[in-house]
């Protein structure tokens, strides 16, 4: 039983009878920004067994689209493409997943690990420059669109990437 609601409103009754009636480990996206509109705390007061993620920086699992886009788009510098391509955004998906994998970084105040409340990383993880704009800059060279025509090329881009991690 999926209900749809394209924005949430002040009235926290309405939102509470949409929450109830959603199938059992729901997955519930506010993505207004930066008021979602409903807290994990709201959330979790009527069913504690739905995944939250907004996107607000100061929630769990913050889905936006600066985890992906921003890393996506220094792939594509980094692999001298003009766009961008399937593969690269499949190998940012995957560079992502690995990242939220490992938990959150040392830097992190949080003490969650893999699972319910931390399923995305925060965008400004900097492990997110090597497995994902690196994974995407690699698709965009294993897939023929990578201006680097060298041999070297996928040393380059892990020379650079390193240098980045090294200055963050």
């Amino acid at each position: 039983n999926l209900g749809v609601k394209e924005s949430l409103t002040a009235d926290l009754n309405f939102t509470e009878r949409l929450v109830r009636g959603l199938a059992k480990n729901a997955i519930f996206l506010p993505m207004t920004n930066p008021d979602p509109g409903i807290t994990p705390a709201q959330l979790y007061a009527v069913r504690p067994d739905v995944y939250y993620g907004s996107g607000n920086q100061v929630f769990e699992n913050p889905f936006n689209n600066f985890t992906a886009f921003g890393y996506i788009g220094l792939a594509a510098l980094l692999a001298r493409t003009s766009h961008i391509n399937g593969p690269m955004t499949v190998a940012a998906a995957r560079g992502i997943h690995a990242v939220a994998k490992m938990g959150p970084a040392t830097s992190d105040k949080s003490n969650h690990s893999y699972g319910k409340f931390w399923l995305v990383p925060r965008p400004d993880d900097t492990r997110l420059i090597a497995h994902e704009a690196g994974a995407a800059a690699r698709a965009a060279l294993y897939s023929g669109i990578s201006g680097l025509l060298s041999t070297e090329a996928d040393e380059q881009i892990k020379a650079v990437i390193e240098q980045m991690i090294a200055d963050a």
